[in-house]
Protein backbone atom coordinates (compact mmCIF):
# COMPACT_ATOMS: atom_id res chain seq x y z
CA UNK A 1 0.00 0.00 0.00
CA UNK A 2 1.40 3.35 -0.95
CA UNK A 3 1.51 6.19 1.53
CA UNK A 4 -1.04 8.12 -0.55
CA UNK A 5 -3.38 5.12 -0.50
CA UNK A 6 -2.91 4.80 3.27
CA UNK A 7 -3.75 8.49 3.72
CA UNK A 8 -6.87 8.07 1.55
CA UNK A 9 -8.03 5.08 3.59
CA UNK A 10 -7.32 6.88 6.86
CA UNK A 11 -9.33 9.92 5.74
CA UNK A 12 -12.19 7.74 4.51
CA UNK A 13 -12.31 5.80 7.78
CA UNK A 14 -12.61 9.11 9.63
CA UNK A 15 -15.45 10.40 7.44
CA UNK A 16 -17.24 7.49 5.74
CA UNK A 17 -19.73 6.02 8.20
CA UNK A 18 -20.95 3.47 5.64
CA UNK A 19 -17.45 2.05 5.25
CA UNK A 20 -17.12 1.77 9.01
CA UNK A 21 -20.48 -0.02 9.19
CA UNK A 22 -19.35 -2.55 6.58
CA UNK A 23 -16.13 -3.15 8.53
CA UNK A 24 -17.83 -3.40 11.95
CA UNK A 25 -18.89 -7.08 11.73
CA UNK A 26 -15.35 -8.01 10.71
CA UNK A 27 -13.96 -6.46 13.90
CA UNK A 28 -15.95 -8.69 16.24
CA UNK A 29 -13.98 -11.52 17.80
CA UNK A 30 -10.84 -12.60 15.98
CA UNK A 31 -10.15 -10.31 13.04
CA UNK A 32 -10.28 -12.06 9.67
CA UNK A 33 -7.57 -10.17 7.79
CA UNK A 34 -8.49 -11.78 4.46
CA UNK A 35 -12.11 -10.61 4.83
CA UNK A 36 -11.01 -7.06 5.71
CA UNK A 37 -8.67 -6.96 2.71
CA UNK A 38 -11.37 -8.33 0.41
CA UNK A 39 -13.87 -5.72 1.61
CA UNK A 40 -11.40 -2.86 1.19
CA UNK A 41 -10.33 -4.08 -2.25
CA UNK A 42 -13.99 -4.33 -3.28
CA UNK A 43 -14.30 -0.68 -2.23
CA UNK A 44 -11.42 0.40 -4.47
CA UNK A 45 -8.46 0.36 -2.08
CA UNK A 46 -5.15 -1.08 -3.25
CA UNK A 47 -4.30 -3.13 -0.19
CA UNK A 48 -2.90 -6.55 0.56
CA UNK A 49 -2.88 -8.69 3.70
CA UNK A 50 0.77 -7.80 4.36
CA UNK A 51 -0.30 -4.15 4.72
CA UNK A 52 -2.35 -5.13 7.77
CA UNK A 53 0.43 -6.96 9.57
CA UNK A 54 -0.28 -7.85 13.17
CA UNK A 55 1.48 -5.77 15.82
CA UNK A 56 4.55 -7.46 17.21
CA UNK A 57 5.66 -7.24 20.83
CA UNK A 58 9.42 -6.83 21.03
CA UNK A 59 11.53 -8.15 23.87
CA UNK A 60 13.82 -5.83 25.79
CA UNK A 61 16.80 -7.34 23.94
CA UNK A 62 15.17 -6.67 20.56
CA UNK A 63 14.36 -3.10 21.55
CA UNK A 64 17.95 -2.57 22.72
CA UNK A 65 19.21 -3.86 19.37
CA UNK A 66 17.35 -1.12 17.49
CA UNK A 67 17.83 1.65 20.03
CA UNK A 68 20.83 3.53 21.32
CA UNK A 69 21.65 0.71 23.74
CA UNK A 70 22.34 -1.60 20.78
CA UNK A 71 24.74 0.93 19.30
CA UNK A 72 26.53 1.30 22.61
CA UNK A 73 27.11 -2.45 22.74
CA UNK A 74 28.43 -2.32 19.19
CA UNK A 75 30.81 0.48 20.08
CA UNK A 76 32.00 -1.36 23.19
CA UNK A 77 32.78 -4.47 21.14
CA UNK A 78 34.27 -2.74 18.12
CA UNK A 79 37.84 -3.16 19.38
CA UNK A 80 37.68 -6.92 18.95
CA UNK A 81 36.65 -6.79 15.29
CA UNK A 82 38.24 -3.60 13.99
CA UNK A 83 41.77 -2.26 13.70
CA UNK A 84 43.26 -1.20 17.05
CA UNK A 85 42.75 2.52 16.47
CA UNK A 86 38.98 1.96 16.15
CA UNK A 87 38.88 0.41 19.60
CA UNK A 88 40.68 3.45 21.04
CA UNK A 89 38.20 5.77 19.32
CA UNK A 90 35.25 3.79 20.63
CA UNK A 91 36.79 3.72 24.11
CA UNK A 92 37.20 7.49 24.11
CA UNK A 93 33.56 7.97 23.14
CA UNK A 94 32.30 5.74 25.92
Amino acid sequence: MSFAEYERLKADLATDGALLERLAPLREGAVDVAAVVALLQANGYQIEAADLGAPVALSDAALDAVSAAGWLDTLKNIGSTAPPFMGRIAGSIL
